[in-house]
């Protein structure tokens, strides 16, 4: 029998590059970047219930700050790395019928065979 979920929490690691110094003392921060969930487990909480734990690590971070100041934020990963991330992110949000890695495969190729058209539009822009 399935034990009902207490809590779904998600564990971040990695980090962002700011471009300037933050004020970290007695100021609460808000980060907005993209990661990518590496795992799911279940812990047992020995009362009847679990909680489901997602690790994740950030890809890329987009926005760092308080409330008084918003601080940029550099962007260190590597295109081919933001390119996989948002295809799987696709991947995750459209309900595919391949796995994670064929799908991965089929876009990629789908990418490649209209390289000559992204080439033109790209030719195109002013």
């Amino acid at each position: 029998m399935e034990q009902p979920i207490n809590e779904i929490i998600l564990k971040l690691t990695g980090g962002v590059t700011l471009l300037e110094d933050v004020n970290w003392q007695d100021v609460e921060h808000e980060i907005k970047g993209i990661v990518n969930i590496y795992s799911s487990t279940l812990s047992d909480n020995n009362d009847g219930t679990v909680n489901k734990i997602y690790k994740a690590k950030f890809v890329r971070g987009i926005e760092f700050g308080s409330m008084e100041k918003k601080v940029p934020v550099k962007d260190k990963g590597s295109n081919s790395r933001k390119l996989r991330a948002m295809i799987y992110h696709l991947w995750q949000e459209g309900d595919m019928k391949l796995d994670e890695e064929a799908f991965y495969d089929k876009f990629m190729s789908k990418l490649m065979a209209n390289f000559d058209n992204v080439c033109e539009y790209l030719k195109s822009i002013k």
